[in-house]
């Protein structure tokens, strides 16, 4: 079985739940979390792992290649050598649920190479 069934708390729910303004439901953010957890069990994508069929399958969807992957990863991850489920539901929250603004704002910290 491994890693299915992998689950939050309930503190860490009420957490991203606030963090991500209620743009998840609770159910949403457990199956997110279990298919993150599935891919990497140690609750963190490092960079410079050979990307995975969860990666590719998102490029492939939203179309992308590797460049555009190491730009995102550099952003998301606030130079980090990580992302975390945390950083990636938060993105993932303002990418896809965000108002125009929330949106707005987010793409443009995602060009601002000044900052």
């Amino acid at each position: 079985m491994g890693n299915v069934g992998a689950r939050l708390d309930k503190t860490r729910l009420t957490e991203l739940e606030r963090r991500t303004k209620k743009k998840f439901s609770r159910d949403e953010l457990e199956e997110w979390y279990t298919v993150f957890h599935e891919n990497y069990p140690s609750d963190q994508y490092p960079d410079g792992m050979p990307k995975s069929t969860f990666v590719d399958e998102n490029l492939e969807a939203h179309g992308g290649d590797q460049a555009l992957w190491d730009y995102l990863f550099k952003r998301i991850s606030d130079n980090k050598d990580s992302i975390s489920f945390d950083d990636f539901i938060d993105h993932m929250a303002i990418g896809t649920r965000g108002t125009s603004e929330e949106k707005l704002q987010w793409t443009f910290r995602f060009y601002d190479r000044d900052g």
